[in-house]
């Protein structure tokens, strides 16, 4: 018999929570590299648009699910993550590429990160190795599998140790609405034992929504319990108007957002290698030329950056930055 619940979409959920909660992500998921992360230093999320290497490749344009430019002892380093919901034997060969690519355009060391959110309990990809013995290439990237976790204690108050439930209660229940509509309600149930933020609080309702869909009918029974556990508890962090009314507008915010910070780090990636490139060639910059650098758009850079390929000198590029 077919099942009833509607088709899960894993993608957008994930990227905007790991987006609003990068160093939860980080702490709850892979604490060591948490660990060694000079977190006095925002995170800077990159443009992850990964052009072919070369016209007509087979492989085509790839995208990153997620970019990010953090420091490790005053070191620039990147961090790649990918979140894989089902089993691809290509996995980790597109992550060598991810990698390398990544390395290509920005010419700093790359981390690469999986969270492998299917439903396969023997699929643990790790690495991809190509060569003959030692006369070879291999990408080594860290993975954790959401269903290794189940049942295991975490830090309570990490958003992602919901994340986690909510991702394992999607699998469990993919052919069981009842079960489902029992999963969700008891996991937003949950979210009234913490004191979050505001931000934090929708990030954790909006994933479990876009997760553990209900077909229509439990999904009005599911508001109905949900208005009732609010009442019951004094506490309503979300109205039963923007859960119904407004979910759509919601989600095309926190995307908007995503999409937002995505192009602020894409431009300061700009600035940044615009600098370096001109102290290579010319030195120390004027502060006159950093704050120029501090204030241009994309368009500039992408001028500037033309200018830079013909000049003999910092004065060349200067005439261009007029």
């Amino acid at each position: 018999m077919p099942s009833t619940t509607p088709r899960e979409d894993y993608d957008n959920p994930w990227k905007v929570v790991i987006f609003h909660n990068f160093r939860a992500f980080l702490e709850y998921y892979f604490p060591d590299l948490h660990a060694s992360i000079d977190w006095a230093i925002p995170p800077v999320f990159l443009d992850k648009d990964l052009a072919p290497p070369y016209p007509g490749a087979r492989i085509g344009t790839r995208i990153a699910d997620l970019l990010v430019r953090v420091h490790c002892n005053g070191t620039p380093l990147l961090i790649h993550v990918e979140i894989q919901a089902q089993r691809d034997e290509r996995f980790a060969e597109r992550m060598l590429t991810y990698n390398y690519r990544i390395f290509d355009r920005y010419h700093t060391p790359v981390v690469s990160l999986a969270v492998l959110a299917d439903a396969d309990v023997s699929w643990h990809p790790a690495d991809f190795t190509y060569g003959l013995g030692q006369l070879g290439t291999s990408c080594h990237f860290g993975a954790v599998k959401l269903l290794d976790l189940e049942g295991r204690p975490g830090n309570q108050e990490n958003l992602f140790r919901i994340a986690t439930a909510a991702q394992i209660a999607t699998l469990r229940t993919r052919r069981h609405p009842g079960l489902r509509l029992r999963a969700k309600l008891a996991l937003i149930q949950q979210l009234y034992l913490h004191d979050w933020s505001n931000q934090r609080m929708m990030d954790a309702y909006l994933l479990i929504d876009w997760l553990l869909k209900l077909p229509p009918a439990m999904e009005r029974q599911f508001v109905r319990q949900v208005e009732t556990m609010e009442k019951e508890s004094h506490m309503a962090y979300i109205s039963s108007a923007e859960r119904i009314g407004r979910a759509d507008g919601l989600k095309q915010g926190l995307e908007q957002g995503l999409e937002q910070g995505l192009e602020q780090g894409r431009v300061t990636g700009q600035r940044e290698l615009l600098a370096r490139l001109l102290e290579r060639r010319c030195g120390p910059l004027p502060s006159a030329v950093q704050q120029r650098l501090a204030a241009a758009t994309s368009p500039d850079l992408e001028r500037w950056s033309d200018a830079l390929l013909d000049a003999h000198s910092l004065e060349d590029v200067q005439r261009a930055m007029q």
